[in-house]
């Protein structure tokens, strides 16, 4: 871990490992202690699917929100659909904006992508 200073801002830079407690207790100390005193946190991921995992809190609350009638998204949806058409024109997107933009995004289109997708997916015979 470590830290530098830049216009006034402590950045803090965290490499997660997976299934590692401690730098995971770590990070939510630093997480816990940037919210109070307003520091910025750089968080670099091993990989995409270990910040997915990280997200995963976020989805389950996004997928609570959302009606019976769009039961059959699921969290890698909304994450495909982000990712997409949002976040690849973002640059240096916080935790917490890819948090705020899970819980606010607008699940008919996510729906409506997820039914593009399936459209252009080649699908096969099921053999028993």
């Amino acid at each position: 871990m470590m830290k530098n200073s830049y216009n006034g801002y402590f950045f803090l830079y965290v490499k997660l490992e997976k299934n590692n407690k401690k730098e995971r207790e770590i990070f939510l100390f630093y997480l816990i202690y940037s919210i109070i005193f307003n520091v910025v946190m750089c968080v670099e991921y091993e990989n995409t699917r270990n910040l997915f995992d990280h997200l995963k809190g976020a989805f389950k609350v996004k997928l609570r929100m959302i009606d019976k009638d769009y039961d059959y998204i699921k969290m890698v949806d909304i994450w495909n659909y982000l990712k997409i058409n949002k976040w690849k024109y973002d640059n240096n997107l916080s935790l917490s904006e890819m948090v705020n933009d899970i819980i606010n995004v607008d699940i008919t289109k996510v729906d409506l992508f997820l039914k593009e997708h399936l459209k252009k997916e080649e699908r096969n015979i099921v053999e028993e």
